[in-house]
């Protein structure tokens, strides 16, 4: 849910890429039921550390926002 609920708010297009392309990512978030959304930090040998995240920001940004109004996703 919290996923869908993403890609319908933020205007995110959703498509497979290569490991490649995930290794060269400026960042990455992952969303979740329990976690809402979160920035990846590390993942095996690639780290993320502590770069500027803003599309992680406004995604979590914006899920803050309209989260709390939609009680029946």
């Amino acid at each position: 849910i919290t996923r869908q609920l993403v890609i319908e708010w933020c205007n995110v297009h959703e498509r497979d890429i290569s490991m490649a392309e995930f290794a060269e990512a400026d960042e990455v978030f992952m969303t979740s039921s329990i976690r809402d959304v979160q920035a990846l930090k590390r993942l095996d040998a690639r780290s993320w550390g502590k770069k500027d995240i803003p599309v992680t920001r406004a995604v979590s940004d914006e899920w803050a926002r309209r989260e709390p109004g939609d009680l029946d996703p």
